[in-house]
């Protein structure tokens, strides 16, 4: 089984970068309003913490989870597009970069690859299923359901 450190410093931090990237997709399309931004906030960070058993990507999830917690994704965003971005550059930009993992992903031996993926794709489903957007009460909108297909398409889990 593959080890983060086994990785080259680029593939690591491309991997490190996928869920952010995937939770900041989800976030640029919806529209829950400010307590419920905080309540996506909470349920994405809880499982970034702790991401739970993946089986065979486990230990994989579990290092990746703790290197992505040591990165500023913001910051790294606005030296790609600038300091002020639209939610349609945060979305750009996000999914941009779960294409750019997607290659670091597939390479992995395919147990662990599907737990990265499932992984990853659980948490955009916990923060889109936090909270409704205002007005609505449907949990998931139809643009989050959009970005986290769009999400799993691009990381190739649905191939």
């Amino acid at each position: 089984m593959m080890q983060f450190s086994d990785l080259d410093e680029s593939s690591s931090r491309l991997l490190a970068e996928a869920p952010l990237m995937a939770i900041s997709a989800v976030f640029s399309v919806g529209h829950p309003g400010f307590f419920g931004t905080l309540k996506e906030l909470r349920a994405s960070n809880k499982l970034l913490r702790h991401p739970g058993d993946r089986g065979p990507a486990t230990d994989l999830v579990s290092e990746i989870s703790a290197a992505a917690r040591s990165l500023d994704v913001q910051e790294d965003m606005e030296h790609r597009v600038g300091a002020h971005l639209t939610r349609d550059e945060v979305r750009k930009v996000a999914l941009d970069g779960i294409g750019a993992a997607a290659p670091v992903v597939q390479s992995l031996p395919s147990e662990q690859a599907a737990g990265v993926v499932g992984w990853i794709l659980d948490l955009c489903r916990a923060a889109a299923g936090a909270a409704p957007d205002q007005g609505s009460r449907v949990a998931v909108s139809d643009a989050e359901a959009e970005v986290i297909t769009e999400i799993e398409h691009r990381l190739g889990a649905n191939e």
